[in-house]
């Protein structure tokens, strides 16, 4: 496996922001995208909950347009700033120009972090290989049926999943590619992704993990 293992149409922009080409352009939780150079305009944006470095209002209009449709928990919309954004729970769905965007817990416990109710994580097809974003989820997500092509879980632990809990989480997802998120920024480093790709390697030898070597930019 190469350490740098890639998936055509889907970019990985740092923390927990993740583009999918589209058309149309997808992004999950934009975040410190000042100064990145080429994103296209998004059709859609999704937001998995209410916390600064997941809903950026400043973020929001780095790639938002006039037809951009912005989705998540009607907390995380308040908080960036999305006026006329679609309101969302877990289950419900949303559509843009042929992309499927379904809703799913994603939460750690009561009294915690992330308690239940609070945010939700995406399953987006349409716009490339089909993903499936964790959000901050501190439990592993429902499994998805068809699965996705690629899983992303957060892998820093404290309060969201562990390297190890999220290649319990991804193995068991029957994903073909794995991404390691929330690392490298606020939380967690590299080496908390190499143990998740370590630890997914031992659990799911098949499948493979999209982790970029350390020197290259995130931004």
């Amino acid at each position: 496996m190469a350490p740098d293992e890639r998936v055509p149409g889907l970019r990985w922009l740092g923390h927990a922001t993740i583009l999918l080409d589209g058309p149309p352009a997808v992004y999950v939780d934009p975040w410190r995208l000042e100064g990145r150079k080429g994103l296209p305009r998004a059709g859609l944006v999704l937001l998995t909950h209410a916390h600064f470095d997941h809903a950026s209002p400043e973020d929001l209009v780095r790639v938002a347009g006039e037809r951009t449709l912005v989705a998540g928990p009607v907390d995380a919309l308040l908080r960036a700033g999305a006026k006329g954004g679609r309101a969302v729970t877990a289950g419900e769905r949303v559509e843009r120009d042929g992309v499927r965007a379904t809703a799913i817990p994603s939460h750690d416990r009561d009294g915690g972090f992330h308690p239940p109710g609070s945010g939700v994580g995406w399953i987006v097809e349409g716009a490339g290989p089909r993903l499936l974003h964790a959000g901050d989820a501190g439990v592993a997500p429902p499994r998805a049926d068809p699965p996705p092509l690629v899983i992303a879980l957060p892998v820093c632990g404290g309060t969201v999943l562990d390297a190890e809990a999220a290649a319990d989480a991804a193995a068991a997802s029957g994903a073909r590619f794995a991404l390691p998120i929330h690392w490298g920024d606020l939380q967690g480093g590299y080496a908390d992704a190499v143990r998740f790709r370590d630890a997914l390697a031992a659990r799911a030898p098949a499948m493979r993990t999209i982790l970029r070597v350390p020197g290259k930019p995130r931004r």
